[in-house]
């Protein structure tokens, strides 16, 4: 699924030393969904797992994921289970309801 979509929320991403044996680390955003350009998505907010740290480094941020509209490649993250082993940042408030995706790189 393509959309375009806002960031309204991010977790905080952790310090190397702190998820030690780590060196990867997935964030968890939320975003708020402009518009859905192909695929389909129930609700205009979306709960978006993507790569904070990689290979033991931070990864920078682009201008538009401080708050700009930004185009996402998303699929369901249940059909990652490869990510399971990843550490996961999630600081955001507890949201069953929205729906959570993987952001393809």
């Amino acid at each position: 699924m393509t959309v375009q979509a806002k960031l309204i929320a991010r977790s905080e991403v952790p310090e190397l030393a702190k998820i030690a044996p780590y060196r990867d680390a997935l964030i968890v955003e939320e975003y708020e969904v402009e518009r859905v350009e192909s695929g389909e998505l129930s609700g205009k907010k979306a709960r978006v797992a993507r790569w904070g740290i990689l290979g033991g480094k931070a990864l920078s941020l682009t201008p538009e994921q401080r708050g700009g509209s930004v185009q996402l490649t998303l699929e369901p993250y249940k059909a990652n289970p490869q990510l399971q082993s990843i550490y996961q940042s999630d600081t955001l408030e507890v949201d069953f309801e929205t729906p959570f995706f993987y952001a393809v790189p």
